[in-house]
Order: C-alpha cells, then sequence, then structure tokens
C-alpha cells in the first residue's frame, strides 16, 4: 500500500511498458470519436481468477477479445480502504494481465454511489462540500495518475441518474452538489489528459426520459467545455424489457453527433423472469444481444462491445440468471453467435 501522491510502479511493468496504449486521445476531438476498424470485443474479467484458474484463464484468452474491464478491482471501497492509503495490488495485478496479452484495459470505475469505503460511508464528522471535495479529488487523481499511459479510458461518473432523468441523490451529489460530475471529469482530464473519459449508465438504451436527461447532461457539459469523451450503454437486460435495436441506434447516433464514442459498456441477459423451454430462453436471450450487437455495428462511434462477464460460472447477478454468452461449463451459448454475427456485419463492411 502507498501514500497518497507517492510514485509507484506496476509489479509488471517490464512485461508491459513495451505494448502499445491502444486508443486513447485528447476527449475533446470529435473525429477520435470515429470507430476506424472493426468493433472491439470486451468482457468484464476477475483478475484473480485469471491468476489462479487455468481454465478460466484459457477461455479468457481464447474468444478474441480485445478490452478488458476489471470487474472489482478498481473501485474505491478496495483501491483506497484508508483514507490517504491505496492499495493498488490486485488492480496492478489485473491491469497488467490484460496488457501482457495485448489488450487494451477499461477503467471502472472512479465516481459511484456504491462501493465507498467505510471510512467515506461512516466519517467521524459529518461531510460538508469543503471536506468531501479534497477527498474526490484526490482519489481521481491519485488513482488515473498511476495507470497514466496504461489504462486508456475511465468510466469516471457511474450511473448519476434515476430511471426518471434526476440525478441520483448519492453521497458525491448531496454533498459536493451536481456539479460533482464536471468537476469529477475535470480532475480526471488533469491527471491523464490523454485518457477518454465516460458517464456510464444502465437503462439508457431506450428512447425515454432518463436517456434524454442525459443527452441534455452531455450536451451541457460539451457546451462548457467539459473533457467528457464517450457515454458507456450498460445494456442489463432482460427479455422483459429488451432491447430495441432502433432505439439503441437513435441513441448512439445523437450522443455521436456531441463528439462522443458511444460504447456498449456492460452488457448481459438476466434469464430469470423468463419462463418455458431452455433452448427457447437462450433463443430470447440471443435476440436481445443481436440487437445490441447490431446497434453497435452500425453506429460509427461505438468502438466497443463489452460483456459484464463471459461465464455464467462468474457473474454479479448468480450462475442462475444465465447472463452470459457462455454457460456456466464455458460452453458457448446462442448469445456468442449472435454478438458474432451481429458485430460481423461491421468487420464485412471493413474487409477484416
Amino acid at each position: 500500500m502507498v501514500a497518497a501522491g507517492a510514485a509507484t510502479a506496476l509489479a509488471a511493468a517490464a512485461v508491459i511498458a513495451g505494448l502499445g496504449l491502444g486508443r486513447g486521445g485528447s476527449s475533446s476531438s470529435k473525429q477520435q470519436a470515429f470507430r476506424s476498424g472493426p468493433v472491439v470485443l470486451g468482457a468484464a474479467f476477475r483478475g484473480a481468477l485469471a491468476q489462479s484458474d487455468p481454465t478460466y484463464r484459457a477461455q479468457l484468452l481464447s474468444h478474441g477479445y480485445g478490452s478488458l474491464t476489471p470487474e472489482y478491482e478498481m473501485q474505491m471501497d478496495g483501491l483506497e480502504p484508508e483514507r490517504g492509503i491505496f492499495d493498488f495490488v490486485h488492480a496492478d495485478e489485473a491491469v497488467a494481465f490484460a496488457r501482457a496479452h495485448g489488450m487494451r484495459v477499461r477503467g471502472h470505475t472512479l465516481v459511484w454511489g456504491k462501493q465507498l469505503p467505510r471510512w467515506v460511508t461512516q466519517p467521524a464528522a459529518k461531510w460538508t462540500r469543503a471536506t468531501l471535495l479534497p477527498v474526490l479529488e484526490q482519489w481521481i487523481r491519485t488513482v488515473v495518475a498511476h495507470y497514466r499511459g496504461l489504462v486508456a479510458e475511465w468510466d469516471v461518473v457511474n450511473e448519476p441518474l434515476n430511471d426518471d432523468g434526476t440525478l441520483q441523490p448519492s453521497l458525491w451529489e448531496r454533498v459536493i452538489g451536481p456539479d460533482y460530475i464536471r468537476l469529477a471529469l475535470e480532475t480526471a482530464h488533469a491527471a491523464d489528459p490523454a485518457a477518454l473519459l465516460y458517464i456510464n449508465d444502465y437503462s439508457t438504451e431506450w428512447l425515454d426520459a432518463k436517456s434524454n436527461a442525459l443527452f441534455a447532461l452531455a450536451r451541457r457539459l460539451r457546451r462548457q467545455g467539459v473533457p467528457l469523451g464517450g457515454i458507456g450503454f450498460q445494456v442489463h437486460s432482460n427479455t422483459r424489457t429488451p432491447v430495441i435495436q432502433a432505439q439503441l441506434e437513435a441513441n448512439m447516433k445523437r450522443f455521436g453527433a456531441l463528439g462522443l464514442r458511444t460504447d456498449v459498456t456492460e452488457m448481459d441477459v438476466d434469464l430469470r423472469s423468463t419462463r418455458g423451454s431452455e433452448r427457447s430462453k437462450l433463443r430470447a436471450q440471443a435476440r436481445i444481444y443481436a440487437a445490441a450487437a447490431k446497434a453497435c455495428a452500425s453506429s460509427p462511434t461505438c468502438e466497443t462491445f463489452t460483456t459484464w462477464g463471459f461465464t455464467d460460472r462468474y457473474t454479479w447477478l448468480g450462475t442462475a440468471a444465465q447472463p452470459l454468452p457462455f454457460s456456466a461449463g464455458y460452453a458457448p451459448k446462442p448469445a456468442w453467435a449472435a454478438i458474432k454475427s451481429g458485430l460481423d456485419r461491421d468487420r464485412r463492411r471493413n474487409h477484416v
């Protein structure tokens, strides 16, 4: 563990120093929002399993992923368990694993109302804007600077909106105020001007109050010159409220017109509420994955398509939800073929 601001090096720096940084760049350039090649397939992963479980590791490396997101290792409760004391060991290992295998890393997540350490949620003295804002800024500065040049994109603000489009009353919003979003993005940009910075949220794939509010927020930030570079569409879906391809495409189009990347960042499809035979459930799931993949492939600002894990064996929803493209036994499900087929329309267009 290291004190805030101390210079630290990744344990595997020698392994990864010579690797390319992947796509990054200034968040202010509209042209950088446009994809220059095929959609990059990504997955969230668990670094400890990648190190300790040979089957998990082999499967993770065998499906053509070009981007990995540490599922838990970069959240505040793990990285800063005590104020000003940072433990980068597990996050460093996750980043080193991805980079050593030629994959870009997506940083997740800097500012969220959940996964906060106890010293933040149960302070000795009640937080005020004057006392909490320096905590936020130091946290962001330390983490982003630590991975400068190694993590090319960050989910800076995670899940800031309610379903009706109002701001989530997180600790950051209640104490610092609505401008915590702007301040977080500006602080991250100062720590690594080359990183692409995202607002990441769920239930934004439809044209409704929430996506309208997110669009209004993004437009306002862009007009103010705030270094917002992308919108992460989480797409945690199910068969009751499935993805509507045309609406996701329309959302990607209007956000893309602001000069923003529009990536699918956390997709899964929960089957717990789905009735019918196993075969029919898996087909329904595949159709939802296909709709999202096609929307991404059809949108020139959608560069990465990431599922929140890859095997039903390890998922935040629990194995019974069967939400991912590979079974708990690592067998490919119809969803996997649907994703590949949906993204292949982009690969064919690019002759890859």
